[in-house]
């Protein structure tokens, strides 16, 4: 006997060497059992030369008749469960009786076709007990040349198809923002709920691009993690070209839109670039750009939810004639829509709410810009879009799409270039205040706000914070004296909310930086 790790199961030995020919008719609890080694049964006594524990037997019980009418299968299953036996393998079609007492006895009963060679049978058998990592090995191989050969014909969906075929089992094939990518199996639907699962991860030079999930492992064959790993391994050449393809595409829509509002750029040559990637920018047509940017927890899912978005749009403006084109810059994606110039402004607004509306939350940022008129004026377009989805990330609700035309006050403030007059201002106005702050850690900017935000009305701004309507007064005679401002004065007080308006923009540091190259205006938040 040869020495192995672990011993081979009936259920291995079943994958291994019975094969689909074998049809398990009794016994299916035993399916575990240890198999140590192979006996034939013999035309003469003993009908099984040398049977002990953990024997997995084969025979033909018309042989075992003809040396004895009172050798019926139920006599032999009924010995071989006595002698501890691991399985049966029969070429017939086994008695009532016969499946009840080996399902009694939980001895595994198999039948192959009456033309099978059991002599070979039992030589394949022993083999896979004898050099189980052998067999799986060369099975692996088979796989792997399978594999390949449908990846290079067909693409990794027809690997995921036939691994499904193959086990009769659902496939999924996810990347690393588990989003799924191909899928085949029995239900199709996607449903994880109550089924056995197991993933195998698509791994690349020590990077994981995704894995192969396969559902429903109540009855798979244990062959299925070898076949499964030879799958995601060759799955891996397809997602790391689509990696590579998607890192290229992205740098080169990083330039791209650089380049687009970069105020050096030849904007003709910079069109040409959009009309080779498909992108609609004849005469008459009108565009509008929309940036798209998510939060450090979504941000392996970026390219899948821009992807979704792209696609919504394309929905909803389907009867619109539109054009659209997703580029990648820095941690957000830009997708510029081209559309004829007679839709109107109420109706861009229409199709873009439609589709960004249920991804712009917390976690997804989606901006627009206004409509604009000729390609020549796309670069105005995108520097709104950018800097109404950066201005975004400070605001505190984020409902719906945010609109630039939207932004009132901070229009003017995101288009101002004398960054130095803008700082000046507000360090003449709440600077004194945001000081105070910071050295007494109170928060008299936050008591301001919420008074203006209550339009100065002092009841409910006291109701807002919870507090009573003397400490109310005292905190705003305290502000009146820091500043150094009457409050009571009406440009005081617009002075003092357009500095807050410039203080929501600052966050913990400075104003809006110009474009580090060129100036373009793109706003930039510590």
């Amino acid at each position: 006997m040869v020495a192995r790790n672990r011993h081979t199961t009936v259920r291995e030995v079943r994958d291994l060497a019975l094969g689909t020919a074998a049809e398990m008719v009794a016994g299916a609890q035993g399916l575990d059992r240890e198999v140590l080694w192979v006996t034939g049964l013999r035309a003469t006594y003993p009908l099984f030369p040398d049977l002990d524990a953990g024997h997995l037997a084969i025979g033909s019980p018309e042989v075992a008749r003809r040396i004895d009418a009172q050798l019926s299968l139920s006599y032999l299953i009924n010995e071989l469960a006595r002698a501890q036996a691991a399985a049966l393998v029969i070429d017939e079609t086994p008695s009532q009786d016969a499946v009840d007492l080996a399902n009694e006895l939980g001895l595994p009963l198999f039948r192959v076709p009456p033309s099978s060679d059991l002599r070979q049978l039992e030589r394949e058998t022993l083999r896979a007990v004898l050099d189980r990592e052998g067999q799986e090995a060369r099975m692996a191989e088979e796989w792997r040349q399978s594999y390949h050969e449908l990846l290079s014909a067909r693409g990794a969906g027809a690997v995921v198809q036939r691994l499904a075929e193959e086990f009769d089992i659902e496939v999924e094939l996810r990347d690393t923002a588990d989003n799924t990518l191909q899928c085949a199996g029995k239900d199709g639907d996607g449903g994880h709920l109550g089924k056995r699962m197991a993933d195998y991860p698509v791994m690349v030079a020590g990077r994981e691009l995704g894995c192969i999930r396969v559902l429903g492992l109540e009855q798979a064959s244990s062959l299925l993690p070898i076949a499964a790993r030879q799958a995601a391994e060759v799955c891996a050449l397809e997602m790391i070209q689509a990696c590579i393809r998607q890192e290229a595409e992205d740098q080169l829509g990083a330039e791209l839109v650089t380049d687009l509002v970069s105020s050096h750029s030849d904007v003709e040559g910079v069109l040409g670039r959009l009309t080779r990637q498909g992108y609609d920018v004849s005469p008459g047509r009108r565009h509008v750009a929309i940036a798209l940017g998510v939060t450090a927890k979504r941000a392996s899912a970026l390219d899948s939810i821009a992807a979704g978005l792209e696609s919504d749009l394309r929905f909803a403006a389907r009867r619109e004639g539109v054009c659209t084109l997703l580029l990648g810059y820095q941690d957000t994606r830009l997708c510029l829509v081209s559309f004829p110039a007679e839709v109107s402004d109420q109706r861009v607004r229409s199709w873009t709410a439609q589709a960004a509306g249920p991804l712009a939350s917390r976690e997804c940022r989606v901006a627009v810009s206004r409509a604009v008129s000729g390609a020549t004026a796309l670069p105005q377009a995108v520097q709104q879009a950018l800097a109404c989805e950066a201005m975004g990330r400070r605001m505190r609700d984020w409902s719906g799409p945010l609109y630039y035309a939207d932004l009132g006050l901070y229009r003017l403030l995101l288009g101002l270039r004398d960054q130095s007059e803008v700082q000046r201002f507000y360090s003449d106005t709440l600077g004194p205040l945001v000081a105070y702050d910071g050295d007494h850690n109170t928060d008299l900017v936050g008591t301001l706000a919420a008074f203006f935000e209550q339009n100065t009305n002092a009841s409910e701004t006291a109701r807002r914070l919870f507090i009573h309507r003397n400490t109310l007064n005292y905190r705003m005679q305290r502000i009146s004296e820091i500043v150094g401002l009457d409050l009571d004065s009406a440009d005081t007080r617009l002075a003092l909310q357009v500095a807050l308006r410039i203080h929501s923009l600052m966050g913990s540091g400075g104003f809006v930086v110009q474009c580090a190259q060129d100036g373009a205006g793109i706003p930039r938040y510590p």
